[in-house]
């Protein structure tokens, strides 16, 4: 029988994780306890990555099965020897336990070291208790302006650095639901948080709006930390959902090389940590990206898909039980109301501004 290449490294290598896992499980066994550990790496200020273990979590878990088995131990000989890069993928940059920047020697011994062990960990919030709005729920979207809280819609949909959360708790007390925009994919010049931003993550301005860049949706181990401290801005205000916006780069002018499964890649990494705190994630337009998606989100925030003939997509999300939220610019409700109420979609016209001004809905 033929042995796969993963098989050989691992045999090649056994002799030397034997007599290195006595002397590294001793490190492990003094340092896994620590809650945080974060490296920022001095070579070009490429790269800056944060490893973060819950209490009870287990080092060397890489294919995130709750054990540390042969499986990891496949990944990390696969990665033996591999530099990290801005260009890594997440199971390089995972296989360097130690953070140097190497998967080596000293990575292979800590995962030896917790071989065996099994992962206790505190559930996460389950799927059922995710807020789920049902087709034609009614919406309401108003991003600038003193918001309008007198709308009779059932969800509301304001930005997460312009509302407090007494704004929040009122419209929870009129048995709303309410969603914080943020914008996922881009820099804004203007946003408190704007300086956490690394230079190397920025791409081209967006067009239309100069006070934007894109961002290197790759870099997930920098931009992680951003859209987490996020999320829990959303989560502290009493947010029940997310909208994030701008998450199409790979299919604009972003100054980077991305690609459709980077998009996929990023969109799922951001429904999990939106998830992982009890946020609805609403997947916004992304047309071409919905069946590859609907799973990880809960509903759908769509500009314009009547205009450009877009909207059958969406199809598959009410089939799902799953609301389509959908606003037109340009067009009069005579041109869409009729064929948004055929798919069972929650459809508005609006102005582009969103400040509250014109909200029309099909139904009225």
């Amino acid at each position: 029988m033929e042995t796969s290449s993963v098989d050989q490294k691992i045999l090649t290598l056994f002799p030397l994780l034997f007599l290195t896992s006595i002397f590294v499980f001793v490190l492990t066994s003094k340092y896994a306890p620590i809650q945080t550990v974060t490296k920022t790496s001095n070579i070009s200020s490429l790269i800056e990555k944060e490893i973060s273990y819950a209490a009870g979590s287990i080092v060397g878990d890489l294919n995130n099965d709750l054990t540390v088995n042969i499986f990891d131990l496949g990944i990390l000989s696969a990665n033996y020897g591999k530099t990290i890069t801005t260009n890594s993928t997440d199971l390089e940059r995972k296989s360097d336990l130690n953070n140097n920047l190497t998967v080596d020697v000293f990575d292979l011994g800590i995962l030896i070291g917790n071989y065996g062990n099994t992962q206790q960990t505190t559930p996460t919030p389950s799927a059922n208790l995710i807020w789920r709005p049902s087709p034609q729920t009614s919406f309401y979207w108003q991003l600038t302006g003193t918001i309008n809280e007198s709308k009779t819609a059932s969800v509301y949909d304001i930005d997460v650095f312009e509302s407090d959360a007494s704004l929040v708790q009122r419209l929870h007390d009129k048995g709303k639901k309410v969603v914080c925009y943020m914008s996922a994919g881009s820099y804004e010049n203007y946003r408190p948080d704007a300086d956490d931003f690394p230079d190397e993550i920025l791409g081209n301005t967006l067009d239309g709006w100069p006070d934007e860049r894109w961002l290197d949706i790759r870099q997930w181990g920098l931009i992680k930390p951003i859209m987490g401290a996020r999320l829990d801005i959303c989560k502290q205000k009493g947010f029940d959902g997310v909208e994030f916006d701008n998450v199409d780069a790979f299919a604009n002018d972003s100054g980077f090389p991305l690609t459709k499964a980077n998009q996929i890649t990023y969109l799922k990494n951001l429904a999990n940590e939106a998830k992982n705190r009890g946020i609805s994630p609403g997947l916004k337009n992304s047309p071409d990206l919905v069946s590859d998606l609907l799973n990880d989100y809960e509903w759908v925030l769509n500009e314009e898909c009547f205009n450009y003939g877009e909207c059958s997509n969406y199809s598959s999300f009410i089939s799902a039980g799953k609301a389509v939220f959908n606003v037109e610019y340009d067009l009069q409700k005579s041109a869409f109301c009729t064929e948004a109420t055929q798919l069972k979609f929650s459809s508005y016209r609006a102005n582009l501004a969103l400040d509250g001004k014109l909200w029309d809905p099909c139904n009225q």
